[in-house]
């Protein structure tokens, strides 16, 4: 890599696996949740997610990236740990509160890409992708705050009083 345009390609990548990993196991979370706020929350999630990948697929597109078999190794191991607690034989309310956990792990690693992806287009001075990044973030921190709102309104102590 000789440039920052590199790094944010680098990056580009990065999210358009991680997006693409996340649509894939939302559906088991999504099977595996009991709660309907829970399930509800989870249901706009997948949808938030299918048009973060359609923004960072454009985004991808305007810097030439037309395909990448590049894989997010840090996000893997993050599915790997939330289809490891899936599979566990706990208490649905227990597992439900898990679940909005492991989410958060997954969403704060998000944060920290798009964030960086951002702060790389805007020092670059690449508009149209600086506001596809700047949306795409905020969307991420509004699903976050949703899951922590849940948490700690519902969640948590749902899960708190039934054991």
């Amino acid at each position: 890599m000789k440039h920052l345009t590199h790094l944010l390609e680098y990056q580009v990548k990065d999210l358009l696996d991680i997006e693409l990993q996340l649509l894939q196991i939302l559906p088991k979370i999504i099977f595996c949740a009991k709660d309907k706020y829970l399930l509800k929350l989870l249901h706009l999630h997948l949808q938030e997610t299918t048009i973060q990948s359609i923004k960072i697929g454009q985004v991808g597109q305007v810097l030439e990236i037309l395909h990448t078999t590049k894989t997010s190794e840090v996000m893997t191991s993050l599915i790997k740990q939330i289809t490891l607690f899936l599979n566990k034989d706990i208490k649905s309310e227990l597992k439900d509160a898990g679940i909005i956990a492991e989410l958060q792990k997954i969403e704060y690693y998000k944060i920290a890409c798009y964030d960086t992806a951002l702060s790389y287009a805007k020092e670059l001075k690449l508009t149209s992708i600086t506001s596809l990044l700047n949306d795409t973030l905020n969307q991420v921190y509004e699903i976050n705050e949703s899951l922590t709102d849940l948490a700690e309104n519902h969640m948590n102590k749902k899960a708190a009083n039934k054991y």
